[in-house]
């Protein structure tokens, strides 16, 4: 992860894999541009904004972290999304 320009996560189940959130962790720790992806159907979190634990968001833009967070694999390729600005750059 130190290596990493940056930290794609899947964040499927209920918690998500326990190995991922140990990598997101040190990506928000070491400021690490973070997208995450979820298609997972079952709610993990009590909140109607978040679909997970606030502590997994805490990497994601504080506005406009929805631009980061993909639910299906189709928002992959969208281009006004997070993850196709960074790749593609300014």
């Amino acid at each position: 992860m130190r290596e990493a320009d940056g930290f794609f996560g899947v964040v499927n189940g209920c918690p998500p894999d326990e190995g991922v959130m140990v990598e997101l962790g040190m990506a928000i720790a070491w400021e690490k541009p973070v997208f995450l992806f979820r298609d997972d159907f079952r709610r993990c979190t009590d909140s109607e904004t978040y679909p997970l634990n606030l502590m997994l968001f805490i990497g994601l833009p504080e506005t406009g972290w929805e631009a980061s967070w993909y639910a299906s694999v189709e928002e992959l390729a969208d281009p006004e999304r997070a993850l196709a600005r960074w790749l593609t750059g300014p």
